[in-house]
């Protein structure tokens, strides 16, 4: 298969060790500084990786490092909530529905004036995205960066 032994010589003559190498890329992937990724940092709670982010950084790792992420996957919702994408884009719609047609006719259905039915196309508004951005359910389980460096030390997720 592959020899984590000779990668992690190879990284450690290059000067790069695999910690560094691995906050490195969950900065760039998180577009924060670098020194802002510590060892015990939490991928989805401090630095928000999750969605697409979190699939995009974890396959960059498996091919730059020869990982087996094959547990990980399989356990994907424990650790990251679904992407949620199709539903927030659906409520989308629906706000745009509210506020253009549904708002109007109810504000001349309930014989309002305009500056009524302004109030109450906002509060359509405000209340539909409050929906659409509601805090998501935390997930089961957190990593740590220092999980993502013992699992390619290993050379599998576990």
């Amino acid at each position: 298969m592959f020899d984590v032994d000779a990668l992690r010589n190879r990284a450690i003559r290059s000067g790069v060790t695999i910690n560094d190498d691995i906050r490195a890329l969950l900065a760039d992937q998180c577009r924060v500084p670098r020194d802002s990724v510590a060892i015990n940092t939490r991928l989805a709670e401090d630095l928000g990786l999750g969605g697409r982010g979190a699939v995009e950084f974890f396959s960059r790792l498996a091919d730059r490092h020869r990982v087996d992420l094959t547990a990980l996957w399989q356990g994907w919702d424990e650790y990251f909530d679904p992407d949620d994408t199709a539903r927030r884009f659906g409520l989308m719609l629906l706000t745009i529905f509210v506020i253009g047609v549904a708002g109007p006719q109810l504000g001349d259905f309930l014989n309002l004036s305009r500056g009524q039915e302004l109030v109450l196309v906002l509060g359509l508004f405000i209340a539909a995205w409050a929906i659409i951005n509601r805090k998501r359910r935390r997930a089961a389980r957190t990593i740590r960066v220092s999980d993502v460096v013992a699992a390619v030390e290993r050379g599998r997720w576990e």
